[in-house]
């Protein structure tokens, strides 16, 4: 426990000199421990600049899932959901729908319908304020606003309307009122989570990486409701 921590402290002075499969292998050393306050650190440190690959970022999250910790793995998918530093395809759009869905769909299983709206309904004011949908390449990644309401929140994919619809957004919108209700009624966590940004948590990935060509693997065969198709 101490010696890892201190190896976590020293690391963060250094961490350019580190490759990135030395950054994978110390987070996922320390992703290991009892307590994750040195995984964090050291995560959001090369996440914030743009070191943190989809292997470290795995070994944070699977830990959070593997310890049945919901709103550690909401957190480290809102920092995927912002897109990605540089250019690489994987994080600059695909990836970014992916970890929104995912955390959408984590909580609306744990039977947090609120907080899934609340989750996409954040990014959604979050890509209004910004340009990131119209400059990284594709818009499909983004919840973006057209003007009606929450029935229409989430447009240009598929899923992310899905989870709209059947965690209640598929009628109407609901009053100002009521929306302002349902923050109200948001676990304290999650609120904490969505005052930030979305994060761009992942180091930009070649289009020809392992990572990239399945997720687009994934993307161009799964049917929805039909979990086998991705094998196909």
């Amino acid at each position: 426990g101490p010696f890892l921590n201190a190896i976590a402290e020293a690391a963060m002075s250094k961490i350019n000199e580190f490759r990135a499969s030395e950054v994978e292998m110390t987070l996922w050393a320390l992703s290991r421990l009892e307590r994750l306050d040195s995984a964090e650190r050291l995560g959001i440190h090369v996440e914030t600049r743009g070191q943190l690959s989809v292997l470290g970022f795995g070994a944070l999250l699977g830990t959070h899932e593997q310890r049945g910790a919901l709103m550690g793995q909401v957190a480290w998918l809102w920092r995927a959901a912002g897109g990605g530093k540089g250019d690489g395809a994987l994080c600059g759009g695909a990836l970014a729908t992916a970890a929104l869905a995912s955390a959408a769909t984590r909580l609306a299983m744990a039977g947090d319908a609120v907080g899934a709206r609340a989750v996409l309904q954040a990014h959604r004011e979050w890509a209004a304020r910004t340009t990131l949908g119209g400059s990284r390449g594709s818009t499909t990644a983004f919840v973006v606003a057209d003007g009606d309401g929450d029935n229409d929140d989430v447009v240009g994919d598929p899923l992310l309307r899905r989870i709209v619809e059947a965690c209640g957004g598929g009628g109407g919108g609901g009053s100002s009122g009521e929306r302002g209700q349902h923050r109200a009624d948001l676990d304290a966590d999650l609120t904490e989570i969505l005052a930030e940004e979305p994060g761009t948590a992942l180091a930009a990935a070649r289009p020809d990486s392992k990572p990239a060509l399945l997720l687009h693997f994934v993307r161009a065969r799964a049917r929805p409701g039909d979990p086998a198709s991705v094998c196909a």
